[in-house]
């Protein structure tokens, strides 16, 4: 008879298992391949990640950290909050009363937020040209409850003010929730080419503003630290990562001249950063940045526990043919920003780079958050890749050559003088053009695309979006152009 009352051990009879076993098993598969060549894979910065983490890789500074402290790798917050992110949905109409119709829409099928796209030179939405307009579109928006964030591009500055405006005729309750005008500078001349005036006035403007901004009773950031611009043109993650740090710094340094110190200046300043297929490398991205804007702000005698970081899918990623595993690549990028702990989220509706999405394309941008939050419970943990040996390891690797890339730029004069001689679009060039000839020799596959590609009429009808306004004069740099990966093949 068998002894019940024992304990029962299932691997008593086997050999503790270790690396060094298991390398001479795949070693004995390889028959003589090279393992570095067959398994280990390398990241567009020259990074490896290794088939197999152990014990041995854990890192003593993830071991002891915890979420909610310094330096927030691991997040801002020591537990979560309701469902994890706030689900921030862009709206484009031609007009504000059909804006304020998709704003609702987009409301009431459960986002509890939006990102207005406001029309300016290069750039398509909604035109808006004074305060009633603004508040117009957001007629019926509780701002208490559900924060907008602007995207204005070139008219930036004025479609800050017209918001602010919109405020003394809307009268919102004040709230818990933080909107965000989003005035970027930086990241508009970086983006094309120039500023809405020269960068040094355009600076001055926006701290200006973040004064104004902040005397409301309606929680605000002002300034955006916007690294898609880098991600767009097709830069890997730590020049991301390295363009989000210089970037900051120049902000900071702003705010520092006019008075205000990086403590206060911080409150004003929110990050957003591009998310993609690749899960884990995309939560390393996000819990890397958390640790650079941390360090950066502490060392100018802040705190970064009050960060922002909005992570939007990829446009760079979509796909015209065969729109439809466009759902799965922007369900990978959501997984991912979710695990590496974002603050808010945007999923591109599928069909983005064929046109103007209509009510289904959003509904499943939107469902998709809904079910990864209600059904998948992503967000009810907080830093569920904490303690992974892998994605600790390939945190702080991308972290540390994100910081030596920063201080390249810092070393050329910072962000401005950088992008004004070149070297961070030629830095990034190279980046894309050694992945656009992986993808066109096979080494890197685009599904449905470069690989199983749908021959025919995938039934997808959209409509085609009008000419963005013309951009005006001539550029002080030379702009960081968005490119999709597919474009080659799409051609």
């Amino acid at each position: 008879m068998t002894d019940t009352s024992a304990p029962s051990h299932l691997a008593g009879d086997f050999e503790p298992a270790n690396y060094e076993t298991w390398r001479g098993l795949v070693d004995k598969a390889l028959k003589g391949g090279d393992f570095d060549k067959r398994l280990v894979a390398t990241t567009a910065d020259g990074l490896k990640i290794d088939p197999l983490y152990t014990r041995a890789d854990a890192l003593p500074d993830a071991q002891a950290a915890v979420p909610g402290s310094a330096p927030f790798t691991r997040g801002t917050r020591a537990e979560t909050a309701d469902l994890g992110w706030q689900i921030c949905q862009r709206v484009t109409a031609a007009d504000a009363a059909t804006v304020n119709a998709v704003i609702l829409e987009e409301l009431e099928g459960g986002s509890n937020g939006v990102v207005i796209e406001i029309a300016a030179p290069g750039k398509l939405g909604v035109k808006i040209s004074d305060a009633s307009q603004m508040a117009a579109a957001l007629a019926g928006v509780y701002l208490d409850y559900a924060p907008v964030a602007l995207a204005a591009g070139l008219n930036a500055p004025d479609a800050a003010r017209h918001f602010l405006g919109a405020l003394n005729i809307l009268k919102p309750k004040p709230g818990s929730v933080t909107s965000h005008l989003n005035v970027d500078p930086i990241g508009t001349l970086a983006r094309y080419g120039s500023a809405w005036s020269a960068i040094e006035t355009a600076l001055a403007e926006t701290v200006a503003l973040a004064k104004e901004a902040s005397a409301r009773d309606l929680p605000l950031t002002t300034v955006r630290v916007d690294a898609s611009v880098a991600h767009e043109a097709g830069a890997s993650e730590a020049q991301e990562l390295s363009y989000l740090a210089a970037t900051l710094v120049a902000y900071l340094r702003a705010f520092d001249s006019a008075g205000i110190a990086p403590a206060e200046a911080i409150k004003q300043i929110s990050i957003a950063l591009s998310v993609d297929t690749d899960l884990f490398l995309t939560a390393a991205k996000l819990r890397a940045a958390r640790t650079i804007v941390a360090r950066i702000v502490e060392a100018a005698g802040g705190s970064a526990a009050s960060m922002h970081i909005t992570a939007v899918t990829s446009e760079r990623m979509m796909a015209k043919r065969d729109p439809w595993t466009n759902m799965l690549r922007t369900t990978a990028a959501c997984a991912g920003a979710a695990f590496g702990g974002a603050d808010a989220i945007t999923v591109l509706p599928f069909t983005w780079a064929l046109g103007a999405p209509d009510r289904f394309a959003r509904r499943i941008a939107r469902n998709t958050q809904l079910v990864l939050q209600e059904e998948s419970s992503l967000g009810r943990v907080v830093d569920p890749a904490g303690g992974s040996w892998y994605v600790e390891t390939i945190t702080k690797e991308l972290a540390e050559k994100a910081w030596s890339r920063f201080q390249d730029i810092e070393a050329k004069g910072g962000i401005v003088a950088a992008l004004a001689d070149g070297s961070v679009q030629d830095a990034i060039a190279a980046t894309a053009a050694a992945r656009s000839k992986a993808i066109a020799t096979g080494r890197q596959d685009l599904t449905g695309v470069s690989v199983f590609p749908r021959l025919g009429d995938e039934g997808v009808k959209v409509e085609p979006l009008p000419a963005a306004p013309p951009l005006e004069g001539s550029p002080a740099v030379r702009p960081l152009i968005p490119r999709r990966l597919a474009e080659p093949f799409e051609a």
